[in-house]
């Protein structure tokens, strides 16, 4: 093992002198322990891999990552990323004191050639931490902030939130700001609004906006069918243009940003290994049919453990009546039409009596 302390005093005294470093307490009240999926924008410092953000931060898997940025899930793990790309990072969060923190991951394992905890934080991890949150999180193995030894593990505690934003559910994601940006160029951005960015931000003036700041940026996500009582509702927020892989990989669910309804079809590639429930009237999960303007779906509903067959797919009958309130004005508009043709019939009729 190697003891890494002069560089760190000295890499810890540049940085306090440039600038300073401020965490990014993401405020979290929903519920006390309450888990989700926690979202960061990890900006790459240099060219890269999937798979090896993947293991920097330790996504469950690389479909998982993947699905957070909507690249094909044929992607391979060496598929390059940029130097400077954005990288959506899924990782679980849990809720603890009005705070969300990720939830055990990523741990993250010193080098050699790292500095010190600023530059780990700094530069590693895109300051979405500092070095006196790492400290902090790790105080049973760190005693001198100065001094991290090469091959130690250190969790990393990354922003996050579970909390719904006026009354609906939503995605947190934690986002660096880019230089020359704004608060209202942000809203735009991530469909959001200014109001809402300040307040969940503290309300800060947004005339102090700071390049690499991080922000609590809300997602609007997919409505869906499922229950309160699956396991995986409340990792199953998706935002739009994203997907994941539930219930053990058996079931693919897509979040598109035109209508934000989860769209759950059944993994074709482990379908036989996968105890789905059917609907009523025997239909499959996706199966969908038509009655005039309202459509009729069998819809996912979660999954549950089973002690019979490990776990069970849930499926529910919906209707859809978006449709009827589409076509509500073009009726309208047809007997309008209608009205003004008889109007018009009958007062030229009057001309030739």
């Amino acid at each position: 093992m190697r003891c890494l302390a002069s560089i760190p005093c000295l890499s810890l005294l540049l940085s306090l002198f440039f600038s300073s470093a401020v965490a990014a307490n993401f405020t979290c009240n929903v519920s006390p322990n309450a888990t989700c999926r926690g979202l960061a924008g990890y900006v790459v410092p240099n060219a890269t891999t999937y798979g090896r953000i993947q293991s920097l931060f330790q996504v469950d898997t690389l479909a998982s990552l993947l699905g957070a940025n909507n690249k094909s899930l044929s992607t391979p793990a060496t598929q390059p990323v940029p130097a400077k790309s954005t990288v959506f990072v899924p990782f679980p969060c849990r809720c603890a004191d009005g705070t969300g923190k990720s939830d055990g991951v990523p741990v993250y394992t010193v080098t050699a050639n790292d500095s010190g905890l600023d530059a780990i934080a700094r530069y590693t991890f895109d300051s979405f931490v500092t070095y006196q949150e790492i400290a902090e999180a790790n105080k049973d193995k760190i005693t001198n902030v100065n001094v991290i030894t090469a091959g130690e593990k250190l969790y990393i505690p990354l922003p996050c939130s579970c909390d719904p934003v006026q009354g609906k559910e939503v995605a947190h994601l934690a986002h660096i700001v880019a230089a020359g940006s704004s608060v209202p160029k942000i809203a735009k951005e991530f469909g959001t609004d200014e109001n809402t960015l300040l307040q969940l931000n503290g309300n800060f003036d947004p005339k102090n906006l700071q390049a690499g700041q991080i922000l609590d940026v809300p997602l609007t996500v997919c409505s869906s069918s499922i229950l309160s009582t699956s396991l995986d509702y409340d990792f199953m927020r998706l935002p739009g243009n994203s997907y994941a892989l539930t219930a053990n990989g058996c079931i693919f669910c897509s979040c598109n940003a035109d209508t934000y309804q989860l769209d759950c079809k059944l993994n074709q590639s482990m379908s036989s290994a996968c105890p789905v429930d059917r609907c009523a009237g025997d239909r499959q999960l996706g199966n969908t049919s038509t009655s005039g303007c309202e459509v009729t779906t069998c819809d996912y509903a979660g999954y549950t453990n089973s002690s019979a067959k490990g776990f069970d797919i849930h499926t529910v009958l919906t209707t859809n009546k978006t449709m009827c309130n589409n076509s509500a004005p073009a009726v309208l508009g047809l007997k309008v039409w209608a009205g003004l043709l008889i109007l018009l019939h009958m007062a030229f009729g009057s001309c030739f009596l």
